[in-house]
């Protein structure tokens, strides 16, 4: 099987599994920080988006989708999503410096409650059981997606 038919069945087997289809993606760009919302996100959409990750062989080796876009992916993020917040990079990182939350975590709990006006705690509800706030997930520029082990 080469990487892109892998890569394919990767985001079709995800996208039939996962709880929801909506999504904010966030990230930062030209030194700015960006949540776009996009709803109804297809596999072949999340290919584009999305890179897949081997880990090391001392760590089982297991493959991973992640959210991985390219500057150009992201542009097109912009473009073709509904931008729902946006702050200066700067911004951003004195806010993930200032606690003890990742910066996916910072990411999803700003866009919890700046956007949607809502308390965020941090929990750990599988992709195939809810989503991280309403009914969306909010995936930080490398976040991961899900595992192999979860899938196949």
């Amino acid at each position: 099987m080469n990487d892109l038919t892998l890569h394919t069945n990767f985001c079709d087997n995800y996208t039939r599994a996962a709880f929801t289809h909506d999504y904010v993606f966030s990230f930062t760009l030209d030194h700015m920080f960006y949540a776009v919302k996009m709803d109804n996100v297809d596999a072949r959409t999340l290919v584009l988006f999305t890179t897949l990750d081997r880990a090391a062989k001392s760590k089982g080796g297991a493959v991973s989708l992640r959210f991985r876009p390219t500057n150009a992916i992201k542009r097109a993020i912009v473009e073709m999503g509904n931008v729902v917040y946006k702050c200066t990079a700067a911004s951003f990182a004195a806010l993930c410096e200032s606690n003890k939350y990742n910066k996916g975590e910072n990411a999803e709990k700003l866009i919890t409650e700046k956007v949607f006006g809502e308390t965020w705690y941090k929990d750990s509800v599988p992709f195939t059981d809810g989503a991280d706030v309403s009914h969306y997930q909010v995936k930080f520029q490398g976040a991961t997606f899900c595992k192999e082990t979860q899938l196949f």
